[in-house]
């Protein structure tokens, strides 16, 4: 294997969406059930969730050099991926952020903390799925919209 920029971004970008789908389960199950444990589980995904968004960008920087001459690939498209990307750090980097205080709390996390969190857990769902559906359809452009059906 000789990865480059491109190949580290595929293999890290996923990290920032499931942790963040895992830190709303976790984290709603310990709110629901008043279950420290599941909260303290929730408050790791928060801190993968944004740790995984920093070395999406991180990386994605640096891809976006390896992609641009590639047949299919347009600057707009690239741009778009990158714009929803740095969109989704303002929800993700919070969240790892105070996750990582919480999880240096001495009695653990209150509820207050564990709501906002759920809140930041949320929305850096939804930022970082946009993210990704964009970032997908630099190279699958059966997936970008107006793209023809098969048989067409």
């Amino acid at each position: 294997m000789n990865p480059n920029w491109a190949h580290l971004h595929m293999m890290v970008n996923h990290l920032p969406l499931f942790a963040a789908l895992a830190a709303v389960l976790l984290l709603a199950s310990g709110l629901i059930g008043k279950s420290a444990p599941l909260a303290r589980a929730g408050l790791v995904a928060c801190l993968l969730a944004g740790i995984g968004a920093w070395a999406g960008m991180f990386t994605g920087e640096r891809a976006e050099d390896w992609v641009n001459d590639k047949p299919g690939v347009t600057e707009e498209v690239v741009e778009e991926h990158e714009e929803a990307a740095e969109t989704t750090r303002y929800a993700a980097f919070p969240l790892g952020a105070l996750a990582l205080v919480a999880l240096f709390w001495s009695k653990g996390p209150q509820r207050g903390l564990q709501l906002v969190l759920l809140l930041l857990a949320l929305a850096t769902l939804g930022l970082t799925a946009q993210a990704a559906n964009l970032g997908g359809q630099i190279r699958h452009t059966e997936i970008r919209p107006g793209a023809p059906e098969p048989g067409s």
